[in-house]
């Protein structure tokens, strides 16, 4: 639970950086979307996938990210 919240709490900063406007979504979070990936790597799918929609917002970009660092 404490790990649901927490992804939760860094969706929720990624999206405040995409709506901040100060540049394009994707090089703006970069950084952040590494250290994403980082973090959940030892995570399994359904695990990761079950956070993935606490922000709906930002699912369609970040789920793209996760799937292609597992299966790639």
């Amino acid at each position: 639970m404490y790990r649901r919240l927490l992804l939760a709490a860094d969706l929720n900063y990624l999206s405040d950086l995409r709506d901040s406007k100060l540049s394009e979504y994707q090089s703006v979070t970069q950084l952040d979307m590494n250290w994403f990936i980082k973090y959940f790597r030892y995570q399994s799918l359904k695990y990761t996938s079950d956070l993935i929609v606490v922000n709906n917002d930002l699912a369609d970009a970040v789920k793209p990210l996760i799937l292609n660092r597992f299966f790639v």
